[in-house]
């Protein structure tokens, strides 16, 4: 498993300019759109290694340290730092892997980094500790539906005897999960609308990194996790193990970028930039998903190419913010309520602020042409 605040590796050196570690001059050139190597005024050095053409940065780029979680939830961040974007926007960046969301929250919480990359569960959690986050720029999920879990999955051992057409065939088996986490909320509410009681299911508290030779070793029947892990353990088991969900709509799963309220107040225009940032990476991430999963393997520790590119395409890189996705983030907020996890049942619009990607909406149309248009299915923000 990644250790916890690794920062991004030197012998990388063509990648790292992403990350900010350059000269000064470097720096001044790729913030000021010089190089124009793809023909368009302005493009930066940085977009011509794969960002759009959108977005001109400052002539002194802003440091931000930003925290994540390492799997493939966060790829287009990853791709943010790797092709240089956040330098296109005026931000030098500086990214610090966490083993989890709550490492992250705490980080957030501590100052030792500005943003940090959330699941929407961990949001709330976070919010209802008592500090203040701001959800605004999301980096993975599909604003046109309230419940996106394709990238969540839970997966059996063939000789387990679990088969997805017989829920009563979980009773009595031992199942892994990072317990609190979108693996756990994912397998909890799957066996609830199956009919199974929780009670007759031994659920084991299992690390993401764990959770493959668990199953391999027989300590668990199955495990349900997010993306890498559950194509990982399909990929690499073959047909020792028989994938028995993904998706359905069970859970309502997103990350994004996530700031103190005091920071994005006293911050709005790095928090512009941030977003734009990502708006320009999830669009570059949708049109290039294999050259992002390659740059993932950068960043999620021994994690093969060949899975993350199977990995990528469960996964949904919309940055937009929707009535669907305060929906969904309600419907998980108030399960972790009813759960006693959190103290309050945290109203997911006070949680987020719609206006920054709004902004990069209209500043930047082209990064958001080839999405499906908001239905009207989904409530008004």
């Amino acid at each position: 498993m990644t250790s916890p605040s690794r920062l991004r590796h030197l012998s990388h050196l063509p990648r790292v300019l992403a990350a900010g570690l350059v000269t000064a001059a470097l720096l001044t050139a790729a913030a000021c759109g010089s190089d124009g190597s793809d023909g368009t005024p302005g493009a930066s050095a940085a977009a011509s290694k794969g960002g759009t053409s959108s977005g001109a940065a400052s002539s002194a780029p802003v440091p931000v340290d930003i925290g994540a979680v390492g799997n493939m939830s966060t790829v287009a961040l990853y791709a943010a730092i790797e092709n240089g974007t956040f330098l296109k926007y005026g931000i030098r960046a500086k990214l610090q892997i966490f083993a989890n969301g709550a490492a992250v929250s705490k980080a957030l919480q501590s100052g030792t980094v500005q943003a940090t990359s959330s699941a929407n569960t961990t949001v709330t959690t976070t919010s209802a500790g008592g500090t203040d986050v701001v959800y605004y720029a999301p980096i993975l999920g599909d604003a046109t539906i309230p419940y996106d879990d394709k990238s969540v999955a839970l997966v059996a051992s063939a000789k387990s005897g679990i088969t997805a057409d017989d829920p009563s065939s979980f009773v009595g088996k031992k199942i892994g999960d990072f317990v609190g986490g979108t693996g756990d909320d994912y397998l909890r509410t799957y066996l609830a609308k199956k009919g199974v009681d929780l009670g007759k299911v031994k659920i084991i508290n299992l690390a993401l990194g764990n959770q493959l030779v668990a199953l391999q070793q027989g300590e668990v029947d199955a495990i349900s996790t997010a993306e890498p892990y559950g194509t990982q353990i399909v990929q690499q088991l073959g047909a020792q193990a028989r994938l028995i969900s993904r998706g359905g709509g069970y859970v309502a799963y997103g990350v994004g970028l996530t700031s103190q309220r005091s920071y994005v107040q006293s911050h709005p225009d790095v928090i512009e930039k941030l977003t734009a940032a990502i708006a320009d990476a999830d669009a570059w991430t949708r049109k290039n998903p294999d050259a992002a999963a390659e740059i993932a393997t950068d960043f999620v520790s021994g994690l093969p190419v060949t899975v993350a590119q199977a990995s990528i395409k469960t996964l949904d890189f919309d940055p937009r913010l929707s009535g669907c996705t305060v929906q969904g983030f309600n419907a998980e907020n108030k399960k972790l309520y009813d759960q006693k996890a959190v103290t309050a049942n945290v109203d997911a619009a006070s949680t987020m602020d719609v206006s920054f990607m709004q902004k990069a909406q209209q500043q930047y149309p082209e990064l958001f042409s080839d999405l499906a248009p908001i239905p009207s299915s989904c409530p008004s923000l």
